[in-house]
């Protein structure tokens, strides 16, 4: 068969690309329109420049619930990732243990972050929740999620036992595509287990890892149903995370540019700390 030419294949490209730009590139314009404006049901829309940036920076509500969002997600990093590197390693790489545990691990995926909220919050229910009681037993404290300390870890309980497969099943991806060579010369050097794990398998997990943080941070930080179904943000704003408040500002204050400020803002955090993350990884 003959290489098809440059404009073969952008003729192939064009229904994607227009598919990307009606899904992406224009919502994208329509929000940075509202951006720029204030917009108020029943009232004329007005051209008012960068104030809504101005006034959103300035918030300390944003402020706030930015600290939150980033925390949330750094203890979700922090948490899911050496506990998904674990899990995988302990995983055998051939037969049918590791296929029947590839298999478990991605159960969780599979469930729906509604359900993943609505079952979080009869489990962890004060008066019948059977993990609430659990807690309250093991550690002597009264759980509840009227406690915000306790609302805000319990969140992350449930992002981790949500995602942590999503790591487990990459992290396992790459070990087994790590030539047996390398474990065979380690061996012959008489390397401990975690001599071996530190110099050759680490290593080679540098871009699943790279790939993991970048999705688990994208997804932390854009973290809503779960939070929305079990706390609404509460108690007060102590799980009032940057998705909630734009919401907020959207559909319940009805503050649309101010709303398209805030998730442009969001973005644009998002992106950096993502090419940040990136950075990092490429310099080893």
């Amino acid at each position: 068969m003959m290489a098809k030419s440059r404009s073969e294949i952008l003729a192939l490209l064009l229904p994607c690309i227009l598919v990307m730009s009606m899904n992406a590139f224009i919502p994208l314009i329509t929000v940075f329109n509202f951006s720029l404006r204030n917009i108020f049901p029943g009232r004329t829309a007005n051209y008012i420049g960068l104030d809504n940036y101005r006034e959103v920076i300035r918030s300390e509500v944003f402020q706030s619930a930015l600290q939150r969002t980033l925390l949330f997600s750094l203890e979700c990093l922090v948490i899911e990732i050496p506990l998904g590197i674990l899990i995988a390693s302990l995983i055998p790489k051939k037969g049918k243990v590791g296929a029947l545990c590839s298999a478990f691990f991605s159960a969780p995926l599979l469930v729906p972050l509604m359900v993943s909220g609505l079952n979080g919050r009869l489990l962890f229910r004060a008066d019948v929740g059977p993990l609430a009681y659990m807690f309250s037993k093991v550690t002597g404290f009264n759980y509840t999620l009227n406690n915000p300390t306790m609302a805000f870890h319990t969140l992350v309980f449930i992002d981790v036992w949500h995602w942590t497969s999503l790591i487990v099943i990459l992290m396992y991806s790459g070990i087994r595509s790590i030539p047996e060579e390398l474990y065979q010369a380690a061996s012959i050097d008489r390397a401990s287990g975690i001599t071996i794990f530190r110099a050759v398998t680490l290593p080679s997990l540098r871009y699943p890892t790279l790939i993991a943080c970048l999705l688990r941070f994208m997804d932390s930080f854009r973290f809503f149903d779960e939070a929305w179904i079990m706390t609404g943000g509460g108690p007060g704003t102590a799980t009032e995370f940057l998705s909630i408040y734009t919401q907020r500002e959207a559909l319940q204050a009805f503050r649309y540019g101010t709303a398209g400020a805030v998730s442009l803002i969001y973005l644009f955090i998002t992106m950096i700390i993502c090419y940040m993350l990136f950075k990092v990884f490429q310099r080893g």
